[in-house]
């Protein structure tokens, strides 16, 4: 999935998106979820930390370049 974003209003949808690919992953037992954001995204990126996605690096994709953040399943 690239440049993935819910609709403002439905409060809560992003959530509980990561959340059900958090537990497929787990049903799949997968080792992490890894996924990125714009490094000049403050507030994304204290959102996925508060969702318990650490730092792993940078990425660039084109003129994207985004923080690219982990999250190990034994954690959940």
């Amino acid at each position: 999935m690239h440049n993935f974003v819910t609709d403002l209003t439905e409060k809560g949808a992003g959530r509980e998106i990561i959340k059900a690919v958090e537990a497929l992953a787990v049903n799949d037992h997968k080792e992490r979820v890894r996924l990125d954001c714009s490094i000049d995204n403050p507030f994304l990126n204290q959102y996925y930390e508060s969702m318990g996605y650490e730092m792993a690096g940078t990425c660039k994709d084109g003129g994207h370049e985004g923080n690219r953040r982990e999250k190990y399943m034994a954690l959940l």
